[in-house]
């Protein structure tokens, strides 16, 4: 991608960082993971202790790629098509692009400023209902491969993420607070 070779496996990263004598793809991983850590989405259990039976184990990888700036990223994503999540709703408003379209022309008709935002790992601000578990791979560090790790955010993958996330969303005062100050700097009111 951009002329970057991309690895399919943390394994194969690490490895292509030996040979290129760099560490962009441990960087990215380091990322990655120093996000999902810093909003405690996994509670570890001790070792030789298991989850309940009601729990269900799904798979997971980092997913790679390479940003246009030639930033390499890292994502790790969970293989909820294994689970059963009949009891979750998956459904999630999402705006089409048709409808940002047109907003978009109202307002600039309007003489007015448009704003976009983006919450960095935004699904991880939410809590998952799923019940899930994971086996800690390479990317957690090689002192904690082979712990199992109870799943408390919701992650990319899960299908009740986006569903999750939007239930959460108007919960964030400090997010509407920010959208607020913005508005009222658009319409000049105070």
């Amino acid at each position: 991608m951009f002329g970057i070779p991309v690895p399919r496996t943390v394994k194969e990263a690490l490895e292509m960082d030996k040979q290129n004598g760099d560490h962009k793809w441990a960087k990215a991983i380091q990322k990655e993971m120093q996000g999902i850590l810093d909003h405690d989405t996994f509670k570890f259990l001790p070792p030789c202790e298991e989850p309940s039976a009601n729990y269900q184990f799904a798979p997971f990888w980092m997913v790679f790629t390479v940003k246009p700036d030639l930033r390499c990223k890292a994502r790790l994503v969970i293989g909820g098509q294994v689970l059963d999540s009949s009891e979750h709703s998956g459904y999630s408003l999402v705006a089409k692009l048709m409808s940002i379209r047109l907003l978009n022309m109202i307002a600039k008709s309007q003489g007015l400023e448009c704003l976009a935002g983006d919450v960095g790992n935004a699904y991880l601000n939410a809590s998952t209902r799923q019940k899930v578990y994971i086996k800690c791979g390479l990317e957690f560090g090689p002192n904690m491969v082979g712990q199992l790790g109870i799943v408390t955010k919701c992650l990319c993958g899960l299908k009740s993420s986006g569903n999750r996330w939007h239930a959460t969303l108007p919960t964030h005062s400090t997010v509407w607070a920010l959208l607020r100050q913005d508005l009222i700097r658009i319409s000049g009111t105070s």
